[in-house]
């Protein structure tokens, strides 16, 4: 199934202090639906948005940097040797 590229949605009214009050302090856009995974976003992400210009905002995905497994081993390597227990001085190790 073909997910469009273009959805229509509705903003609506964002009242804090309850449903009923009469001036609206702020608005709100709800964004949900199999569309909006398959866009690339996923819950748990953190996303950024943008407010590129009156009526137009950016959305993006937060993307941490792929970290490289050779680096991941040098920090285990790093970390075992810092731990390891000093010898006293004139000790020799084991051979």
């Amino acid at each position: 199934m073909k997910i469009p590229l273009t959805r229509i949605l509705t903003i609506e009214d964002f009242n804090p202090n309850g449903r009923f009050a009469r001036d609206s302090l702020a608005s709100m856009l709800r964004l949900k639906g199999y569309w909006f995974k398959e866009a690339g976003f996923h819950a748990g992400d953190h996303v950024t948005v943008k407010n590129i210009s009156p009526g137009v905002i950016e959305l993006r995905v937060q993307v941490s940097a792929p970290i490289d497994t050779s680096y991941t081993h040098a920090i285990k390597q790093l970390n075992a040797v810092l731990n390891e227990d000093p010898k006293p001085p004139g000790t020799a190790g084991p051979l």
